[in-house]
């Protein structure tokens, strides 16, 4: 749907330069152009609802009564739950939930300062106050972007902590192919791919931030004649 609403977006900017007296192109683009990559967001938020909830066990872990404090990485016990995994403290069923409602939040402030903005000189000062909002809608969504940047961090921290517990399970075990596959079925390690998903999110959120600190830096540096 982001790339759908870009690729309108330059097709209506297209059509503007070839009858530049229409400013519904300039507007229907505007519009388009801003809030293409709130689509990319919220698709970003529920990839990690999702990521969490297939790759993290869905079981209560605990220190083992027989660890020791020298070990190099922590004995687990672990039993079933109903439970689903957390991240940061949030439910991997709410991460989606929780980010997607403050992405329609910043869609709707920025969707708001959007409309306002108007190419028409006569409009400037219901212009300028609009590309005001806008840029408060921006701030909210850079903000959910930091949050949300934290809690990849921090799901990338629990896989690789998970992994080290696997490894040392599969020590204590034996190298034995079956003992390999009943300690990655017990800690729920048996799951493969979440290094290329999380990088993704990474390159994504980095894609987004520039975007913003660069439509930040372009409207402040025009505030009198905002241009899309």
């Amino acid at each position: 749907m982001g790339a759908t609403w870009e690729t309108v977006a330059f097709v209506l900017l297209a059509l503007g330069s070839r009858d530049q007296q229409q400013q519904a192109y300039a507007m229907a683009h505007q519009i388009l152009f801003l809030l293409a990559p709130l689509w990319v967001n919220a698709f970003s938020y529920m990839t990690l609802a999702r990521t969490a909830h297939f790759f993290l066990p869905h079981r209560a872990a605990r220190p083992r009564d027989d660890a020791h404090p020298g070990d190099g990485r922590a004995r687990l016990d672990a039993s079933p739950s109903d439970r689903p995994p957390t991240v940061l403290a949030v439910r991997s069923t709410a991460i989606s939930k929780l980010f997607v409602w403050a992405d329609v939040v910043t869609f709707l402030v920025q969707a708001t300062g959007g409309v306002m903005i108007n190419p028409d000189p006569s409009q400037a000062k219901t212009s300028a106050i609009g590309l005001k909002v806008y840029m408060v809608g921006v701030g909210i969504q850079q903000g959910c972007i930091l949050c949300f940047t934290a809690m990849v961090a921090r799901f990338e921290w629990k896989m690789r902590r998970l992994e080290g517990c696997v490894a040392d399970a599969r020590r204590r075990r034996g190298d034995s192919l079956e003992a390999g596959r009943s300690s990655l079925e017990e800690y729920g390690g048996a799951k493969k791919g979440w290094r290329p998903v999380t990088y993704a999110q990474y390159a994504v959120l980095v894609a987004i931030s520039v975007r913003i600190i660069f439509r930040i830096a372009e409207c402040t540096a025009t505030r009198s004649t905002p241009s899309p």
